[in-house]
């Protein structure tokens, strides 16, 4: 059947309009849509809009929030050469905080590190300070800073300082007359006579001890007593010539002259 030319133009408009009025309500629809969600979305995301929530047992950690659990959280990765668990705190001012350990117990502990290798360079806990004023793991209380190792070779607290002038332990008491350092066992160098304890400027003022085991005596003037080669103990001038001798015997051998003119 063959319709007439203006028959065709006019169907052929009808099902345009017929097709754009079906595009122009799903295109409502989908706006109304997305505008019902972004509602919902915002509300969701305004945090003036969402109450504080607690997160308990079984919930996951909420940033920005107070979060409480009466059950261990635990963290395991098996992460190499990088970190399990990292907090960076980015302020640049105040007492800024990356990590803060608190506990109430009697007998708690704030923070508690364990190296559990039995072999090689590993550290409980570990601290870094670059400025030269700082210090890398600092302790503040009846016990400072605490380290403790079960094995016969470890090191409970272990300080490092890889500048000249820097120190690797610092105990410092703030009390009148109170103990800085305090050692319940015995204090050894690494070494073999190889370390000083004092130096030309910092002098301790008063060593007290029951019996001192030395090798030779030395005074800042330069005199000294030694222990003589054959027996007995030497005394020498600042040239380090000898100039008196006790012997085994109990008998002393000066050089020069016996004067009394005191």
């Amino acid at each position: 059947m063959k319709y007439p030319k203006e028959r065709v133009v006019k169907l052929k408009e009808e099902i345009e309009n017929s097709e754009r009025r079906r595009f122009i309500r799903k295109l409502t629809s989908i706006t109304a849509l997305a505008g019902i969600g972004g509602l919902i979305f915002g509300h969701l995301t305004d945090r003036s809009l969402v109450p504080l929530v607690q997160a308990a047992n079984g919930d996951p950690l909420k940033i920005g929030q107070a979060n409480t659990g009466t059950l261990e959280t635990s963290l395991t990765s098996s992460v190499s050469n990088s970190n399990a668990f990292r907090a960076d705190n980015i302020s640049t001012s105040g007492q800024s905080i990356g990590v803060l350990g608190r506990s109430m117990s009697t007998k708690g502990i704030g923070v508690c590190g364990q190296a559990k290798a039995t072999t090689g360079n590993n550290w409980g806990v570990w601290g870094i300070s670059q400025s030269s004023s700082g210090a890398g793991v600092s302790g503040l209380g009846v016990t400072g800073v605490y380290g403790w190792t079960i094995s016969d070779s470890g090191v409970g607290v272990e300080g490092r300082a890889a500048a000249a002038g820097g120190i690797g332990v610092k105990a410092v008491n703030q009390a009148t007359n109170g103990v800085a350092l305090q050692c319940q066992g015995h204090a050894l160098p690494s070494s073999d006579n190889a370390y000083n304890c004092g130096d030309n400027s910092k002098r301790w003022k008063l060593v007290r001890a029951k019996t001192v085991t030395s090798g030779d005596l030395a005074f800042e003037n330069d005199y000294r007593f030694t222990e003589d080669k054959h027996s007995g103990l030497l005394l020498l001038n600042q040239k380090g010539e000898r100039i008196a001798r006790f012997d085994e015997q109990g008998n002393l051998h000066i050089k020069g002259d016996i004067i009394k003119d005191l």
